[in-house]
């Protein structure tokens, strides 16, 4: 039983988390790109002196794509420990308490990103039901929703995950052994 359990962890936290977060972090560099190339497109043709109508909207490409630029990014972040903290009091800490205080934090990102989902969702069932779209370009805003959904609730289950890693180390358990991690 304890095996099957090692691998049913294996697999959800090393293939379903951290690789799916690597996943996500190249569509996040698509949604980059295609942000970068939007708005390049649209400060370089304004200042041309030919018909330009055809940027209207670009705006909201841009819009689109930095909303869903940053759930993306998220999740990598999280498991590469590239965010940003201040540790001024945590770094002083022994081990299990700096633990339980990264797992506190985790259980409040984990809550956050709950609140934030579930309001989206919200929208988007909305969205889709009025048939909204964006004003200049009728872009359909329901998808874009739906995927946010999708991505933040991706990040959830990182910090979820991460929440119970990190209880499971301040009691002194060797759970929380994450050797795909030890890299990085």
């Amino acid at each position: 039983m304890r095996r099957l359990l090692h691998l049913a962890n294996k697999g959800f936290s090393e293939y379903f988390l951290f690789k799916g977060s690597k996943v996500l972090a190249v569509f996040g560099g698509a949604f980059l790109l295609g942000l970068m190339l939007v708005t390049f497109i649209t400060v370089v043709f304004r200042l041309l002196p030919i018909r330009s109508d055809w940027l209207v909207g670009g705006y909201e490409f841009s819009e689109m794509f930095m909303s869903m630029l940053t759930p993306f990014a998220m999740a990598f972040a999280w498991y590469r420990a590239g965010h940003v903290r201040i540790g001024i009091v945590r770094d002083k800490l022994p081990t299990k308490p700096k633990a339980l205080l990264d797992g506190i934090s985790a259980l409040l990102g984990a809550i956050f990103c709950l609140c934030i989902a579930w309001g989206v969702w919200e929208l988007g069932e909305t969205s889709f039901m009025l048939n909204r779209t964006s004003n200049l370009r009728d872009i359909p805003i329901g998808p874009f929703q739906v995927l946010f959904v999708v991505v933040i609730g991706h990040f959830t289950l990182v910090l979820l995950r991460s929440l119970l890693g990190l209880i499971a180390k301040a009691f002194g358990s060797r759970f929380a052994n994450e050797p795909y991690l030890e890299g990085q």
